[in-house]
């Protein structure tokens, strides 16, 4: 039985060292373009700096949001439909569209009739799938939406000519 402990505990210890713990990646903000915004909602597009500490590729496979307009939580939900693939050990610059749905109409529309700009927060986690493990990252973008962007959104801009 010593034997067997004996000669158990290198291959323990080999099987252990193999396993490293998947650390979360970092995201960062870099730039927010917005491309169209309607009614129903509005097409932006991100980019992000981003860094992999591990030794592994790790894909997105999930991102939950929460939207935060003129201090009005929950007036927007965003969904990003590309998959993000971060290379083990590098930084990368990554564009990401992102599609923005309007969820309260009437929040929207009090903040166009103050003719204001507002500041807006975007909130979340990505869920990101290794070889061997799962980790989740939160993330932070901040910005400004202007008082005719805001009024494209209500419905309320004037026609362009």
């Amino acid at each position: 039985m010593r034997g067997f402990i004996f000669c158990g505990l290198p291959l323990l210890l080999l099987t252990l060292a193999g396993c490293e713990r998947v650390r979360a990646p970092e995201i960062k903000p870099e730039q927010v373009t917005t491309a169209k915004i309607t009614t129903q909602g509005a097409d932006v597009e991100t980019t992000l700096a981003v860094y992999n500490p591990n030794k592994s590729t790790l894909t997105a496979n999930g991102v939950d949001t929460k939207v935060t307009l003129g201090g009005k939580p929950n007036v927007a939900r965003a969904v990003v439909t590309d998959i993000l693939t971060m290379p083990g050990g590098k930084r990368v610059s990554v564009k990401m569209p992102i599609k923005v749905v309007w969820l309260d109409a009437a929040a929207i529309a009090a903040l166009a009739e103050t003719k204001q700009p507002a500041e807006y927060v975007v909130e979340g986690t990505v869920h990101f799938a290794g070889t061997d493990a799962a980790v989740v990252t939160p993330f932070k973008v901040t910005g400004t939406m202007s008082a005719a962007e805001l009024a494209q959104a209500a419905g309320t801009a004037a026609p362009e000519p």
